[in-house]
């Protein structure tokens, strides 16, 4: 399901409401440096992992 999806979208938002931690919103591009990538990168981790049930329940899955 891609993320210009309506139900895609309506779904990830009862997930995000869900969430408890705290994820901001970060653009990374090819200057970003290390320590940005870094965060970024854990956020997007603990965001997936600490709502492993709500993103489980509708399928989900990190694509590689």
């Amino acid at each position: 399901m891609s993320a210009d999806n309506e139900l895609f979208r309506k779904e990830a938002n009862d997930c995000a409401l869900q969430a408890r931690e705290s994820v901001t919103g970060t653009t990374l591009d090819k200057n970003s440096h290390k320590e940005d990538v870094t965060d970024a990168s854990v956020q997007l981790l603990s965001f997936f992992s600490g709502n492993a049930s709500c993103l489980k329940s509708k399928g989900w899955y990190i694509k590689e």
